[in-house]
């Protein structure tokens, strides 16, 4: 991804649960719409809501 983003909750609440990293390899979980469920390094699962702009292999 071009610039940092945040990572929310699942859950939906409005506060970041992490910021993912440019530069940084996650791994994606699941599809939801243009959203994708991330899993940072230490095992944290959340929403990245903002896809645009991001590598996907």
């Amino acid at each position: 991804m071009p610039v940092p983003r945040p990572l929310f909750a699942e859950d939906g609440s409005p506060t970041p649960i992490a910021e993912l990293a440019p530069g940084t390899w996650y791994l994606a979980v699941e599809q939801r719409g243009q959203a994708l469920v991330a899993q940072t390094q230490d095992g944290r699962r959340g929403v990245l809501q903002d896809t645009s702009g991001i590598q996907r292999g």
